[in-house]
Parts: structure tokens; C-alpha cells; sequence
């Protein structure tokens, strides 16, 4: 029992120890703390002042925002296929199909940013500039800072030279890594949108860059309608004119051979011929005009393949830049900085100042 309360007596200047050594460490902290508060000061305003610069200086940008699906309405181009013969065609299979993936790869192919970029539009880049009216890849090029001297002159790709063709597929990396941005939701609306610092250039590009991926692929999607409906036109025409062959060869035979007696056998026979021939070349005649006369009603009647939901509207979203956010940033990262200075550089010398003392000891 005695020995017991030695040693509780012992353990109590120990922890008294302790405790006045934290103490005491603490007060030396805190006194580095208020002798370099200057320093936590100055990294915290210099600091948040920078990324408070930093962020006004940037402009505001403004995003156009697009949104279409695909139309319900199909093809009829196997019915043109047996009304013309071509029942082992498969009309639905290639350029006639249509899907939101193949769609979404056009809109990033240069193809398709070059018929948008060598389009002709009238932007005002800026509230304080005038309206111009050039090729929309020009518009771009100054908005990034270009010399009129980079503009393109033509919009025929065989006259550009190399450095022209480098600036081409310069800003179509641009367009598609940076600007332009889409998105297929899990019902099938494509939503495609368009990001820049002039409002009127964002509203005008993704305009024409929908138009034109529309054109491409409404064109490319009936080519094997269309050659229906030339195959037609020309079919007509070859009957057309055989059917005026066997007329005037039934009309001559009839003229020249008119005999009331000798040969009326032959006559009969030859006139019975003729007139067969010419029957039948009428009415294969008249079903190929009634083919052609369908594929012409069905490309008159073709709606379009892509049906717009929501186009662009003013005003566009705005994003202005946050100085005030990136100032509280700021100051509090200048601070947490200071902080870890100050205290590394104390327990840094604190650490070597023990060091010392104990190689001392030891020698």
C-alpha cells in the first residue's frame, strides 16, 4: 500500500512536467505567431489580391445551348424498290440509317466544322465593334487575336497553302476540345452546345453548325432514293422512245400494207404483231411512269431526318467572372500557407536546436 502511494506521488511532478512543457510550447508558438503575423499577412492579401486580378481579367463568356432529336418518320424507299424491280435491295441498310451515334461522331468530324466554319455570316463580335460580314472561321480568328493578314481569302481547301491548312485544323481543335460541347440523354435528345466570349458569335456558330450537320445528313441519308428516282426518269425516257418506235412501225406497216386480198394472211399476222409489240411497250411505259411519279412524290414528301427541338435564343447563358470568390480563396490559402511557414520553421529549428544539445551531451 505504501508503495503504491510512492509511486502515484512520484507520477505527479511527471505529469506537472508535462503539462507546463506543453504549456510553455504552446506560448513559443504563439509567440512566432504574433512575431510573424506581418508575414501570414502579407502572403494571405498578396495572395488573394493575385487570384482576385487574376480572374476579372478574364472575360465573360456566354454559351449557346441547342437541342433536336431524330424524326419519326421513315424512308419509304422499298416500296420505290419493287415498283422499279430492285426487290434484292436492301433499301433500309446504309446511307439510310439513321442513329444518334453516327450523328454525334459527324458533329466532331472536320467535315462538318469546315461547311460550318466557310459559311458566310454578319457578326457584331462586341457590343462596341460594328457588324462585318465574312466567313465565320474569320470571326473566330479574331476573336482570338489574329492579324487581318491570317484571314482566309477563299473557302475552296485546293488554294489553301500549308500555313492556311495548319490554321484550319488549328481551330478545329479548338471548336471541338474546347468550345463545343454534346451530350445524348437516355431518351435520345441531342443536346449540343457552343461556348465563347462574343454572344453573337456563339448564337450565330452553333446555329450554322446545326444547319449544316442537317443538310450533310438529310443528303447523304436519301442518295439511294434520289438514284431511284433518276433510275426512274431515265427508265421512262428508254420506254418513252420505244413506245414511239413500235407506234410508227405499226403506223407504217398498216399505211404500206392495206390489201384487201392477196397476203391479207401475212397482213393479219403482221399487224396482230405489232400491235402486241406496241401494247406492251405502253404499258411498261405507263409503270414506269407511275414509278418515277412516286419517288418523285416521296422526295417531295421526305421530311427531315433531324427534328429541332429548342434552337438558341437571346439572351444566352452568362458566365461573368467571380472575383470575390477567388479573393476569399485567396487570403485563405495565403493564410494556410503562412501558417505552415511559420510553424514548419519553428519546429524545423526547434528540432535542430535538441539535436544539438544532445550531440553535446554526448561528447
Amino acid at each position: 500500500m505504501e508503495q503504491q502511494t510512492n509511486t502515484t506521488t512520484a507520477q505527479q511532478p511527471e505529469s506537472s512536467f508535462s503539462l507546463l512543457e506543453i504549456w510553455q510550447t504552446v506560448k513559443a508558438y504563439g509567440w512566432v505567431l504574433i512575431k510573424f503575423s506581418w508575414l501570414i499577412a502579407g502572403l494571405s492579401i498578396g495572395l488573394g489580391y493575385y487570384l482576385y486580378q487574376r480572374k476579372i481579367q478574364q472575360s465573360t463568356v456566354y454559351t449557346a445551348t441547342l437541342t433536336f432529336m431524330l424524326s419519326e418518320d421513315n424512308v419509304q424507299q422499298g416500296v420505290l424498290g419493287n415498283l422499279l424491280g430492285f426487290r434484292g435491295m436492301d433499301m433500309n441498310s446504309g446511307n439510310g440509317s439513321i442513329n444518334l451515334s453516327k450523328l454525334e461522331e459527324l458533329l466532331m468530324t472536320r467535315k462538318i466544322s469546315q461547311m460550318a466554319l466557310f459559311h458566310r455570316a454578319t457578326i457584331r463580335l462586341y457590343p462596341d465593334q460594328s457588324e462585318r460580314e465574312d466567313f465565320i472561321i474569320n470571326h473566330y480568328l479574331r476573336l482570338k487575336g489574329y492579324p487581318e493578314s491570317a484571314m482566309f481569302k477563299t473557302d475552296s481547301l485546293d488554294l489553301f497553302s500549308r500555313s492556311e491548312n495548319e490554321r484550319l485544323l488549328s481551330v478545329h481543335g479548338q471548336i471541338t476540345r474546347e468550345g463545343l460541347k454534346k451530350y445524348i440523354s437516355p431518351s435520345g435528345i441531342f443536346n449540343m452546345n457552343f461556348t465563347s466570349t462574343s454572344e453573337e458569335f456563339a448564337y450565330e456558330f452553333l446555329n450554322v453548325l446545326y444547319n449544316q450537320l442537317d443538310s450533310y445528313y438529310f443528303e447523304s441519308s436519301i442518295r439511294k432514293q434520289k438514284l431511284l428516282a433518276e433510275a426512274a426518269e431515265t427508265r421512262c425516257a428508254k420506254l418513252k422512245g420505244e413506245v414511239v418506235t413500235a407506234e410508227n412501225a405499226y403506223a407504217d406497216y398498216k399505211n404500206k400494207n392495206n390489201r384487201a386480198a392477196a397476203g391479207q394472211h401475212y397482213d393479219g399476222i403482221q399487224t396482230q404483231y405489232l400491235a402486241r409489240d406496241l401494247q406492251v411497250k405502253m404499258e411498261a411505259y405507263f409503270s414506269a411512269v407511275r414509278a418515277a411519279e412516286a419517288a418523285q412524290v416521296a422526295l417531295r414528301e421526305q421530311g427531315q431526318l433531324i427534328e429541332l427541338i429548342d434552337p438558341p435564343i437571346y439572351p444566352l447563358a452568362m458566365n461573368a467572372p467571380n472575383g470575390f470568390v477567388h479573393l476569399m480563396l485567396g487570403l485563405l490559402a495565403g493564410a494556410v500557407l503562412g501558417l505552415v511557414l511559420v510553424l514548419g520553421g519553428k519546429f524545423a529549428y526547434d528540432f535542430i536546436q535538441k539535436e544539438a544539445a544532445k550531440n553535446a551531451q554526448k561528447k
